[in-house]
């Protein structure tokens, strides 16, 4: 039996998402599906299968991080059940419970990365930063100072 080796390049560490405008990912050179080595930052407008469509940005330091991070909690993830099922079969209860309970606060974590705000949400000046990268146009920076509660509708009409 072989195990076929998986490798090339891909977007990940997506974080930073910009109402109307986009997210911030990496790409990064992955071997079996783990990020290696970041290649270059994107702001993406839009995936559209494996074409992105976007704007080349500064590396950001969060979306490497990010990806590096919910890679590790796979990793650790898989070794913990592991680590659980050898317990298991050594009938060791607590250590193998401990190991599973570990392995799925990793799992959450993983998922949680998701959705948790400072991670997956621009805050306002980042916002306001990735905008400009995207050459946002004067109603897009509009639509953002009302997204992120600086302007009202009606301060906005005014504008």
């Amino acid at each position: 039996m072989s195990i076929p080796i998986v490798w090339g390049m891909r977007m990940m560490g997506k974080v930073d998402a910009v109402p109307g405008v986009g997210h911030v990912a990496t790409k990064f050179f992955y071997l079996q599906y783990l990020p290696l080595i970041p290649l270059e930052t994107y702001l993406v407008f839009r995936e559209v299968g494996e074409d992105i469509h976007g704007v080349r940005i500064p590396f950001s330091p969060k979306s490497i991080f990010i990806a590096w991070l919910r890679a590790g909690c796979v990793v650790a993830a898989i070794g913990l059940l592991i680590a659980s099922l050898i317990a298991l079969s050594e009938r060791h209860r607590a250590q193998a419970l401990l190991c599973f309970v570990g392995a799925m606060f990793l799992v959450g974590a993983f998922f949680y990365s998701y959705y948790f705000g400072p991670i997956c949400q621009a805050g306002y000046n980042r916002a306001m930063d990735l905008a400009q990268l995207a050459n946002a146009g004067p109603e897009q920076l509009l639509a953002l100072e009302i997204a992120f509660g600086r302007m009202n509708a009606d301060q906005a009409e005014l504008e």
